[in-house]
């Protein structure tokens, strides 16, 4: 399975296998890897995250993985203006490929389309609506989004709520639909861009994740979460595995119904990156339970 020469996007659900398939292909042509995925950027979080080991990043050289406080404000605009910047000096410094591996949504869509800077949003605004889906639900945040912002409500997953709190956020904090800031144009990029979509079976996948939720358990999430509470408002910690770990800590919930929350919620999210990467231009689906191992 070649690799073009410039930039290779690979995308995909949590769980199915990214990293492995993306550190294996790095290694053979010596390409560095960017990371795409808007938790792992952060520090403290590796177990939650699925963060890159020690071991993988002695063998090839990651960025963008474990580089920001649990509290610092980082947008997929930022991501991507810092990402593309790179990416551009690591081919002119020789590299002849730079692989850019994630799942997260918002980072893939800002790299590959053009879009208006964000306004960071006040923490103040961020715990408001925070608040208001926590005691209300999604009701109230979809309501508002269709009499100011009914261009997104009807592009986006009306469950998807990290989508819609945000949106209403961006709103909130500028008076402007969010949007208004995709401008839906594929940036004119001055390197060739090869896109990868690794799937497999559904059912596989499911498997998948919720045996690596198991392990996340195993492994320690719950004294993860338990070290990152201070940071627990922060949008960072605003995300599957945590939020589940967090009312276990609360008392609300036990860790059998937490590991089946993280499982459940895990599979939702990733049907809608599913959904999601299908439909990115020029994407080339790569369907990992067909593909020999030599392949890989």
């Amino acid at each position: 399975m070649e690799l073009a020469s410039g930039v290779t996007i690979i995308v995909g659900p949590t769980g199915v296998g990214k990293t492995a398939f993306a550190h294996a292909k790095a290694q053979a042509y010596g390409a560095p890897i960017l990371s795409a995925d808007s938790r792992q950027i952060y520090r403290h979080m590796s177990i939650g995250t699925a963060a890159p080991s020690l071991r993988l990043r002695r063998e090839v050289d990651y960025y963008f993985v474990q580089t920001l406080s649990p509290d610092a404000a980082y947008s997929a605009y930022d991501f991507a203006e810092d990402a593309l910047q790179l990416t551009s000096q690591l081919l002119s410094e020789g590299h002849e490929r730079v692989l850019i591996v994630g799942g997260s949504m918002l980072y893939i869509q800002a790299l590959l389309f053009r879009m208006d800077p964000i306004p960071s949003v006040p923490a103040a605004v961020r715990t408001e609506v925070w608040e208001l889906f926590q005691e209300k639900g999604l009701a109230p945040i979809r309501e508002e989004l269709r009499q100011v912002d009914p261009l997104y409500l009807d592009r986006v997953d009306p469950n998807n709520h990290r989508r819609l709190i945000r949106a209403l956020e961006v709103y909130r904090s500028t008076g402007r639909a969010f949007s208004s800031f995709h401008t839906g144009c594929l940036r004119d990029l001055p390197f060739p861009v090869q896109v990868m979509a690794l799937e497999r079976e559904r059912e596989v996948l499911y498997d998948r994740i919720n045996r690596r939720v198991e392990e996340m358990l195993a492994e320690g999430l719950v004294a993860e979460a338990q070290a990152l509470l201070p940071y627990r408002d922060r949008n960072a910690l605003r995300t599957i595995g945590y939020k589940e770990c967090f009312a276990y800590l609360d008392g609300k919930i036990t860790l059998e119904e937490c590991k089946r929350l993280i499982q459940k919620n895990t599979r939702v999210f990733a049907r809608q990156q599913l959904r999601f990467f299908q439909k990115l231009p020029g994407v080339q689906v790569i369907r990992l339970d067909k593909v020999h191992a030599f392949e890989v």
